[in-house]
């Protein structure tokens, strides 16, 4: 069950990034999160067009850095990033917590919930393909445990079966 409220949902992995040392410096460095994020983003299956700017601008440097144009096929662009990710490895505890929280999360949730949850946090929310509020298309049936009902049962085609005799009561 996703809920409604993804910071809620998240609320493990945000105190990852604000975590602080006892000098009062941040755990993580702004270099450590800005690059994990992208990653992340990537990971998720991330489309520009549906992210806020601030993410599409923080992925967009972090393929440049990786050497990714926008002529690469998928598969020269993934090794392109796995060689990057190989010589500039991330965070390796970074990626740990965060791998440790996605797990206990994916324990109440399905991967898919947990991947959609995620990427509502980081702002990459994909428009609905039906719009709850646009009327339903014509000959659709709502769905429930009625529905079935609401269908009109179909009509025989072809002649009648022959020899069939109705049963005197």
């Amino acid at each position: 069950m996703t809920d409604p409220d993804t910071a809620h949902t998240l609320r493990w992995m945000l105190p990852i990034f604000g975590r602080k040392r006892a000098d009062g410096s941040f755990y993580y460095s702004d270099q450590a999160v800005k690059a994990f994020l992208p990653a992340l983003a990537i990971s998720l299956g991330f489309d520009p067009k549906q992210a806020p700017p601030a993410l599409a601008t923080m992925v967009g440097e972090f393929a440049r850095k990786a050497g990714v144009t926008e002529t690469d096929e998928k598969p020269a662009a993934e090794a392109k990033l796995r060689a990057f990710l190989a010589a500039s490895p991330l965070e390796p505890e970074l990626v740990f917590e965060v791998n440790r929280g996605m797990r206990e999360e994916v324990a109440g949730y399905s991967p898919e919930e947990l991947a959609r949850d995620i990427a509502d946090a980081l702002g990459m929310v994909r428009p609905a393909l039906i719009s709850r509020d646009a009327p339903a298309p014509e000959g659709a049936v709502k769905a429930g445990p009625m529905a079935r009902f609401a269908l009109d049962p179909p009509k025989p085609t072809g002649p009648s079966p022959k020899g069939r005799r109705k049963k005197k009561r």
